[in-house]
């Protein structure tokens, strides 16, 4: 098997920081990591990076389609033109997301997951399914559908899980849905699953309770949960106290600059996930669009046309920039961006960040943090 070296880059290690080294890959696995100043192997393909850093490849753990595509309904032509268009956004591996439909959609999607897997992608690779839904209540629904409510059932995602392959990953409750929370000790207890709150009205001791039991992440912070009242702490309160891990969609529009520093500094790198949460929408053109029956307004974001927020059109490249403007260090924009995302949903043994032994997913930017080649299991998947 050919081996192949990339030598002269300033590479970012989990705990070491950016680090000038070569890294040298062995059938899609990083089998060797050379400081500067030590002899290189030689190998069968060379690669100079010099003057580019080299990133752990980012990692999208919640997205709901894109280029006029929606997971609930992807075949595998659909879910491997996301992966190529992720690659194009600086990410080697994602979770495709579904919203709250009926059972069967749902059922079908997990089945054209685990056939995407099997077969394999183009591009950023699949890591399994999130169900974000559709456990939800109205109140805090957004723009999930609110003929599919329902109550929580393990079973439904017991049922999922199978059809996918046993690779349903994370699953979005509200968790004063849940009696005597049921639905979250089960799955905690039972399987494999990352539990999070989401589109939920639960207060502050609900919220802490479901935190205590198993649903201890929150999704999309901020968007679609009780706002923080000084008197009556709800789920955010609970997030920030217990310390949670979250997600923050970093697009600028769906949470202020000031609110992510804020949460950054109080939660920790560690313990943020940063997502698109981006929708069918993404990679469309401005404007107006009628999408799978339903009329959209793209812009910075995509909302429906009463104005509601109905997901982002950012990619992550876009959102590891972000916080770069937003005086956030390149170490921490990294690790949120994929370190944290990998450990949440459990693949960290191969995933997330660059060690002997892990996959070689790399995301490589210019001096100016411009994206020049996604790397994914040691190939090229988009170079700019």
């Amino acid at each position: 098997m050919s081996k192949t070296l990339i030598k002269n880059a300033v590479i970012f290690q989990e705990a070491l920081g950016f680090i000038n080294s070569s890294l040298v890959v062995d059938g899609g696995i990083i089998s060797d990591i050379i400081q500067a100043g030590q002899a290189v192997p030689v190998c069968d393909e060379e690669f100079d990076f010099s003057g580019l850093t080299v990133l752990p490849g980012l990692i999208d753990i919640h997205l709901h389609g894109a280029l006029g595509n929606v997971v609930n309904s992807a075949k595998y032509d659909n879910l491997n033109e996301f992966s190529k268009y992720l690659a194009s956004k600086g990410v080697t591996s994602f979770l495709p997301s579904t919203t709250t439909k009926a059972h069967e959609t749902i059922a079908a999607a997990a089945v054209e997951i685990k056939e995407a897997m099997e077969k394999g992608v183009e591009g950023a690779e699949i890591l399994g399914m999130h169900l974000e839904g559709p456990f939800f209540c109205e109140k805090y629904r957004g723009a999930q559908d609110l003929e599919y409510l329902r109550k929580p059932d393990y079973r439904e995602v017991l049922e999922f899980n199978e059809l996918s392959g046993n690779n349903v990953r994370l699953v979005s409750v509200a968790a004063e849905q849940d009696e005597d929370f049921e639905f979250i000790k089960y799955l905690a207890k039972n399987t494999n699953i990352q539990l999070a709150q989401g589109h939920t009205a639960a207060d502050y001791e609900t919220a802490c309770l479901a935190g205590q039991f198993g649903a201890n992440h929150g999704t999309h912070m901020f968007n679609a949960m009780v706002p923080i009242d000084k008197r009556q702490p709800g789920i955010l309160s609970a997030i920030l106290d217990k310390e949670f891990t979250a997600e923050l969609i970093c697009d600028g529009v769906h949470v202020h600059p000031a609110i992510i520093r804020i949460v950054i500094k109080t939660l920790g790198p560690d313990k943020i996930a940063v997502i698109t949460d981006s929708s069918q929408a993404a990679g469309l053109p401005r404007g107006k669009q009628v999408i799978n029956g339903t009329e959209y307004i793209v812009e910075d974001c995509v909302k429906l046309p009463d104005g509601t927020i109905a997901g982002s059109v950012v990619g992550m490249i876009d959102c590891f920039r972000n916080l770069l403007s937003w005086g956030i260090s390149r170490a921490d924009a990294a690790t949120m961006c994929s370190t944290t995302p990998a450990k949440i949903i459990k693949v960290d043994d191969r995933k997330g960040s660059i060690k002997i032994g892990k996959d070689a997913d790399f995301t490589v930017l210019d001096s100016d943090n411009n994206l020049v080649c996604t790397i994914i299991n040691g190939k090229v998947a988009y170079k700019s």
